[in-house]
């Protein structure tokens, strides 16, 4: 390498030297907040009149109207299913076959759904997707 090359070389190296540290303190400092859990667990929604309300050992389902006349169903997912695809849907019969899929359930937290007709489905079911087979199914109509 020759002499200037071998300078330029060494100032180079001494800038990212100074710069990098300071750039990934910029960065450590100015990270966002992100929301891990979108719905709380102290903000919860408990309906004053639920419709329909079940809690079992790994998930408790409850389903009521909202302010607006909406009929809305909350699931608490207290501990996670072994399978990666899990689903819940809603039915008129105890079949998958025909149902409505209403949302995918991973991470234990709650989740809840605004249900498009005015009335409480029959059935609500928890199918596992990858080996297709149901793993709960609730029947509302008790």
């Amino acid at each position: 390498m020759i002499s200037p090359l071998r300078r330029r070389h060494r100032l180079m190296w001494m800038i990212i030297g100074v710069i990098l540290p300071v750039l990934f303190l910029i960065a450590v400092f100015n990270v966002p907040e992100f929301p891990y859990d979108t719905v709380a667990k102290a903000d919860t929604q408990h309906f004053e009149q639920a419709a329909f309300q079940e809690d079992l050992e790994s998930f408790s389902i409850e389903i009521g109207k909202n302010n607006d006349g909406s009929i809305e169903l909350s699931f608490d997912l207290k501990k996670a299913f072994n399978s990666p695809a899990v689903g819940v849907y809603i039915s008129n019969n105890n079949d998958i076959k025909g149902a409505q899929f209403l949302f995918a359930i991973g991470d234990p937290k709650v989740y809840s759904t605004k249900l498009d007709n005015m009335s409480v489905p029959n059935n609500i079911i928890i199918y596992d997707q990858i080996h297709k087979k149901i793993l709960s199914s609730i029947n509302t109509t008790k």
